[in-house]
């Protein structure tokens, strides 16, 4: 029979049994596969230089590159637009885009959430190479939208707003217009968070932009080698290569067996007047 106690109360009966697939971590780590979250207001945790999250974005110094083939050493100008390469790669990389991370106030942690929103991204693009220097041109116009939340315990707020964004070559330092719909402590972490993500997309479209419009190796005349050549009356020509005669023989040989060419069409390659 069940004990009673001093007074006669009897005593609970405790089913120890519910307890006994409970997986108990006593090694001190919580959640130990799972990464801390990024510091995003360059507290403790940032990635940035010196803690701080870098919102620069640069061309750097133009580099060497080569041009097309018929650009001899790549000396003369040429130019490539990549105007609508841009446009849609900045809306790859900005629209829909999550940021998440964490914010530091009054000695607490809180959890940022946002999602952009690129409803605004007018410009142009282009890379030009001169002298064998390939210089990136870039001047766009952004405005992102954003929308989310910020978390502290059991606390939480729904946040929103709007950044005009100018990204172009002549500023490391973007200007920029921010705006938060909501009147919050700690706008400024969350202004800073927002500006180094679009940094941080920003430098990915330059170095992407950088790395078109010219190989660092040209092919042909562009590729300033020294290639065997022959000596044809007054002229030098190559033997070898995109621009030797070997080449520039079997092109030949191949339209003449396709009809493109012939002796009749040969006396007025130049117009459509027959000679006489």
């Amino acid at each position: 029979p069940p004990r009673c106690g001093a007074r006669g109360r009897r005593a609970m009966v405790v089913d120890y049994g519910k307890w006994n697939d409970l997986k108990i971590d006593d090694s001190g780590a919580n959640n130990a596969d799972e990464k801390p979250m990024e510091r995003l207001d360059g507290g403790e945790g940032a990635s940035g230089a010196g803690g701080a999250p870098a919102t620069t974005v640069s061309a750097g110094k133009p580099v060497q590159a080569a041009g097309s083939a018929w650009n001899m050493n790549s000396w003369h100008y040429e130019e490539r637009n990549w105007s609508k390469w841009g446009k849609d790669r900045l809306n790859e990389l900005l629209d829909k885009a999550d940021v998440a991370g964490t914010i530091g106030h009054d000695g607490l942690e809180l959890e940022l959430g946002l999602t952009f929103e690129l409803t605004k991204s007018d410009g142009d693009s282009t890379t030009n190479i001169r002298k064998g220097k390939k210089i990136v041109i870039y001047d766009y116009e952004l405005r992102i939208k954003f929308k989310g939340s910020v978390r502290g315990g059991d606390n939480s707020h729904e946040v929103s707003g709007v950044v005009d964004y100018e990204l172009t070559v002549d500023d490391d330092e973007p200007d920029y217009t921010f705006k938060l719909n909501e009147d919050l402590p700690f706008k400024k972490k969350i202004e800073t968070a927002v500006l180094a993500a679009i940094a941080e997309r920003c430098r990915t479209f330059v170095k992407e932009l950088t790395d078109k419009g010219g190989s660092a190796q040209g092919q042909g005349f562009a590729s300033g080698a020294v290639q065997e050549r022959v000596q044809v009356g007054q002229y030098n020509k190559f033997t070898a290569g995109p621009d030797g005669v070997a080449n520039l023989q079997a092109s030949a040989a191949e339209a003449r067996r396709q009809g493109i060419i012939g002796d009749e069409k040969m006396k007025h390659l130049h117009n459509n007047t027959p000679t006489l």
